[in-house]
């Protein structure tokens, strides 16, 4: 629920706290501790920052990039075996879908062979809102085409820090309005339309049903 995290630029600490866990009250120990008790029981205990951190010594948006671009090269996990993506063949087709910052890359997979007017999943990746579409994202939406029969369009989506928030969640939220506007070029069934999320995607998730619900456009 909570956990210290040393910054080794200010030689203090920052306090980060889970918002996952719906906190209902919380009270003071010595000035020096504090206790979350959530509605479910869990208490927390973890130590206040000692000061404020300087936001002069805040990283510039250049070095936030190069810090970005290589953190990507090290995700080993997102490497597939051109083997194991041909153990789930399907079609997979790139597309590009306008929003309001151009187009937004996108990939409509889908079974060989498989029928019409089925359910579409939007499925939006991981990758802490930093990442991209990786191979990995790619064999995923191969094996929930053929296990499920639906269409899934996988979304490239703009990350951060190229494009900050809410570049993406707009990008999705807008990928998913064209999806349901343009049912039938897609061959899908308008009335299911799944989203589907993971880590950073699945916050997006959120976020786009919230959206929705406040526009009326249609429900996922």
């Amino acid at each position: 629920c909570a956990w210290e995290h040393y910054n080794e630029r200010i030689g203090g600490r920052s306090v980060f706290v889970s918002t996952s866990v719906i906190v209902k009250n919380y009270y003071a120990i010595k000035n020096e501790y504090f206790t979350y008790r959530s509605p479910v029981g869990i208490v927390t205990i973890c130590k206040l920052p000692k000061r404020r951190m300087d936001m002069s010594l805040r990283p510039t948006r250049e070095e936030m990039i190069k810090m970005a671009v290589e953190t990507r090269k090290q995700v080993t996990s997102a490497v597939v075996s051109r083997e194991e993506m041909e153990r789930y063949p399907a079609r997979v087709a790139p597309m590009r879908i306008p929003v309001r910052a151009g187009d937004s890359q996108a990939f409509l997979v889908s079974a060989q062979g498989g029928e019409e007017q089925v359910a579409l999943v939007i499925n939006l990746h991981g990758g802490g809102f930093i990442k991209q579409r990786t191979e990995n994202d790619e064999l995923f939406c191969r094996k929930l085409a053929l296990a499920t029969g639906c269409k899934i369009l996988d979304v490239d989506y703009r990350v951060a820090p190229e494009h900050p928030f809410p570049a993406g969640l707009n990008e999705c939220y807008d990928v998913a309005v064209w999806a349901w506007k343009n049912g039938e070029q897609l061959g899908i069934d308008r009335e299911k339309i799944i989203l589907c999320g993971h880590s950073a995607g699945g916050n997006f998730v959120v976020g786009i049903s919230m959206l929705l619900h406040e526009s009326g456009i249609f429900k996922p």
